[in-house]
């Protein structure tokens, strides 16, 4: 079942090293890091996730709506894969 008391939001970036700098040290949120993706604590958290090379600025919104016993980036809270559900709106 989707928990949408819990959504949360999230983007790219194709340097997580720069982005944790800007967020951290230039605006002073608290940056956690795990397993390579950054989240910031805006709201329920905000998902900011590697891409590199294909790196190009998103053109649509997409709120995550987590399921129940489900982390924001995928996992489940008892470290099991599986994600929550993403809604494309645009």
């Amino acid at each position: 079942m989707l928990d949408t008391g819990k959504a949360f939001s999230g983007f790219s970036v194709n340097d997580v090293e720069s982005a944790k700098k800007f967020y951290g040290e230039t605006l002073g949120l608290s940056v956690s890091e795990e397993h390579g993706m950054l989240t910031l604590p805006v709201g329920n958290g905000v998902l900011v996730y590697p891409k590199g090379a294909a790196h190009a600025p998103a053109t649509y919104t997409v709120p995550e709506l987590p399921r129940r016993g489900h982390r924001p980036g995928g996992g489940r809270a008892d470290g099991a894969g599986c994600g929550g559900s993403s809604v494309t709106t645009g």
